[in-house]
């Protein structure tokens, strides 16, 4: 709105200018007697309109809204409060892969009481970006929906009840033979499921937003941090409330 109303009081402003110009030009080649007068208190007039009108939206109406209470002016559009979710880590292990790979998942039980939620879980961003990333992989890409446990695509999200719980994908870690830490598949970008080794002194939070699609509104963030004590063993914990 303050764009528009600036943008028009900017072109009645330049119109009247252009006009009576137009008009004096006029008048230097007629006699006084032919020109009449009226178009210059037209001009002004459109000149006077359109500086008003720029004025009023480059400093009144900021300052009207500045002024006004709190419960005042946009409060539909003040963000509902996050859902009361309870979100837990927890791993398992890949078939047919021994001790060797841990796998996390995220865990979003739904206390009873609370509407149904379509739930969709997103990685929004790492801190700072893993150092060792592959030439021919590409930098990680946000969001990131995460899959449910199940594999189901991640996009769509999955709809979790009252008293009901649900489980995604989160990533897998793996320490080698040769005592290197490894992370896969915490993102997937351009259908490239990424990986990377962790140094022993890497500390990486990721950053993920449980959202909902429809049911109950609202948005809830928590952090996972990924790192290692004692150099051979990778630590993830969630942080936030």
């Amino acid at each position: 709105m303050r764009s528009l109303i600036e943008r028009a009081g900017a072109f009645l402003m330049g119109a009247g200018i252009l006009l009576l110009g137009g008009w004096i030009a006029a008048a230097e080649t007629t006699s006084r007697a032919d020109v009449p007068l009226w178009p210059v208190r037209v001009f002004a007039a459109m000149f006077i309109i359109g500086g008003a009108m720029f004025a009023a939206s480059r400093w009144l109406l900021p300052r009207a809204r500045r002024e006004l209470p709190p419960e005042s002016g946009h409060a539909a559009l003040v963000k509902p409060e996050p859902p009361p979710f309870e979100v837990e880590l927890y791993t398992g292990k890949m078939p047919d892969s021994g001790d060797w790979i841990t796998r996390h998942y995220v865990r979003i039980k739904n206390p009873p009481g609370h509407p149904e939620c379509w739930v969709r879980v997103s990685l929004i961003d790492i801190e700072p970006e893993p150092r060792h990333r592959s030439p021919y992989s590409p930098r990680p890409a946000y969001p990131y929906h995460l899959p449910t446990k199940g594999g189901a695509d991640g996009t769509g999200g999955a709809i979790v009840q009252a008293g009901r719980e649900e489980s995604w994908f989160v990533g897998d870690t793996a320490t080698g033979d040769d005592g290197k830490m490894h992370l896969f598949e915490f993102n997937v970008t351009r259908g490239a499921h990424l990986s990377w080794q962790l140094d022993p002194d890497e500390d990486l939070r990721f950053t993920y937003v449980i959202t909902c699609l429809a049911g109950a509104a609202g948005e809830r963030a928590f952090t996972i941090r990924v790192y290692s004590e004692d150099g051979e063993t990778i630590l993830v914990r969630r942080e936030g409330s």
